[in-house]
């Protein structure tokens, strides 16, 4: 950090880094990864307090969900922390297999709101007992502590998977479920206690 104690903010940037951390440690069920967290953070000048910056994450053993792995190989982005919450920019992911997920962020009364666009998107990498896919499409997901929310519309040449879903008060909700390969089409919903 390069401290600035008589200037207008107290820093004027400081570096994070974070290393070998596992999120199954912090959290039961969590999947096993093993990140590398380098920040940037700096005072944002054009109001007292507020922060912005850049960060990149790395996961060493990125890796399918049945095999209890993050399937993340890295994610990059801005940010911008302020009072009422924060905001995330620019963010680009890189998953196993080619994939890859850009969009933003939003984070604020302990609900982070995402828009995303999946390209190639592989979903055997994501879990073994699916098909390989290289789906595109946009990915939207609400995510609080007692209310989680997904809706997503991905396809490839053979597939077509478009989805709506919220968890929250014991319940999972699926009110649209759709996926299509050619003349084939199945739809579903329904509702599962939890």
């Amino acid at each position: 950090a390069t401290l600035t104690p008589f200037a207008r903010h107290a820093f004027s940037s400081a570096q994070l880094e974070l290393a070998d951390v596992d999120p199954a440690v912090w959290a039961a069920g969590a999947p096993v990864a093993r990140l590398r967290l380098n920040a940037e953070i700096r005072p944002d000048e054009r109001q007292p307090g507020d922060l912005a910056g850049r960060f990149e994450l790395h996961n060493a053993i990125a890796g399918t969900l049945d095999q209890r792995r993050l399937p993340l190989e890295s994610l990059e982005g801005r940010f911008a922390w302020a009072d009422e919450g924060a905001t995330l920019a620019d963010l680009r992911a890189r998953l196993p297999g080619g994939g890859r997920l850009g969009g933003s962020g939003a984070w604020r009364a302990g609900n982070l709101d995402l828009a995303l666009e999946a390209s190639a998107l592989d979903a055997e990498r994501l879990h073994r007992s699916l098909r390989s896919t290289r789906l595109n499409g946009p990915i939207s997901a609400s995510i609080g502590s007692d209310q989680q929310k997904l809706a997503l519309r991905l396809s490839d040449s053979r597939f077509v998977l478009a989805a709506e879903a919220s968890h929250g008060n014991a319940k999972l909700s699926v009110p649209h479920l759709e996926l299509s390969a050619g003349d084939a089409v199945l739809r579903a919903s329904g509702e599962l206690e939890t």
